[in-house]
């Protein structure tokens, strides 16, 4: 079984830009974007994206998370996101994919960069991914996401708003 560091080096030695130079630009169509981690700030951001009319796929590995969210969002999964075939049966990947992405996993955030990586390369064109510090910052650049610090749920909802031409609700 491949731990995340395995699935990171295996992803550097694909090209860490390879999943960044496919995404193009989200279709102004495409309202899905999917939120993997609903605790404090990711919970908040899937609320404040649901205020905006985007359809909202959330998901958490922790029931309780989801299940406080089953009556807001668009969709919710208890899953564990690291799991490829998890991601697979909720669409997380290929031409289905959702525009965009929020991946806010908590604990070291290493779980969540490998989660975010496996996301670009499935073709999501918008990922964000908390990457607390610096370093996770770079790397998460370097495998094709966006870095957040998970400082404010509603200015990152302003941005990916913006990104899929939402106007504000």
């Amino acid at each position: 079984m491949a731990t995340p560091l395995h699935a990171l080096r295996r992803a550097r030695s694909r090209g860490l830009t390879e999943g960044a130079r496919r995404r193009g630009a989200p279709g102004a169509h495409d309202r899905r974007v999917a939120v993997v981690g609903l605790g404090g700030f990711g919970g908040a951001l899937a609320d404040e994206l649901t205020r905006r009319g985007l359809a909202v796929l959330g998901v958490d590995a922790d029931e309780q998370a989801v299940s406080a969210r089953r009556a807001t969002l668009a969709r919710v999964a208890v899953a564990d996101a690291t799991d490829p075939e998890e991601r697979e049966r909720l669409g997380l990947a290929g031409p289905g994919a959702p525009a965009c992405a929020v991946v806010a996993l908590g604990g070291d955030g290493l779980a969540g960069l490998v989660v975010a990586s496996e996301l670009v390369e499935g073709g999501v064109p918008d990922v964000w991914v908390y990457a607390p510090g610096a370093h996770r910052a770079v790397l998460a650049r370097r495998l094709g996401a966006r870095p957040v610090d998970a400082s404010d749920a509603t200015a990152l909802g302003d941005v990916i708003a913006a990104t899929l031409r939402v106007k504000d609700a």
